[in-house]
């Protein structure tokens, strides 16, 4: 008897072990490779829309009252009268009424970029150019593996390395 339940169990184990490593039928896995050769990480991203900067600016501040503006227009997004204007910034074919909170506030603040004032342009652009400043001197450091090597010896050889 316990020869045929060892042999069972045996091959519940396998089968099972089979099942999980065998190979799926979906896309294919694609591994990432650990070091970054195609400079990713170092290319020139584009810079900030108009829009993201004066997201960034106006609407992600916790007391803005441009938050409040928002949510209330999306608690009304169910009377076609109070958000019809937010229409031609919305994907083709989307209903205003049924759209998620992020596209919602993605139409609203490109709405809001194309009526400006001078002031609130020239605050977006001088945010933009700060922005692209960062990211240039972010691209240009040189990377360290950690700063602080008193006490390591291997640290500082690996930072005399990196140098």
């Amino acid at each position: 008897m316990t020869s045929t339940f060892s042999d069972g169990l045996c091959q519940q184990i396998a089968s099972w072990y089979g099942n999980l490593h065998r190979k799926k039928k979906g896309a294919p896995v694609i591994k990432k490779p650990l070091l970054d050769l195609a400079g990713r990480n170092t290319r020139k991203k584009p810079p900030l829309q108009k829009w993201q900067a004066f997201s960034a600016l106006y609407y992600r501040p916790k007391d803005s009252p441009l938050r409040t503006e928002v949510k209330s227009l999306f608690d009304q997004r169910h009377e076609p009268t109070a958000v019809q204007f937010l229409a031609d910034f919305l994907p083709p074919n989307t209903d205003i009424a049924k759209t998620e909170f992020l596209i919602f506030l993605g139409a609203f603040l490109r709405n809001r970029c194309t009526h400006l004032s001078s002031d609130e342009e020239e605050q977006v652009q001088a945010y933009i150019e700060q922005q692209e400043q960062v990211a240039a001197e972010y691209r240009n450091q040189p990377w360290f593996a950690e700063d602080d090597y008193d006490d390591k010896p291997l640290l500082a050889e690996n930072r005399y390395i990196q140098q």
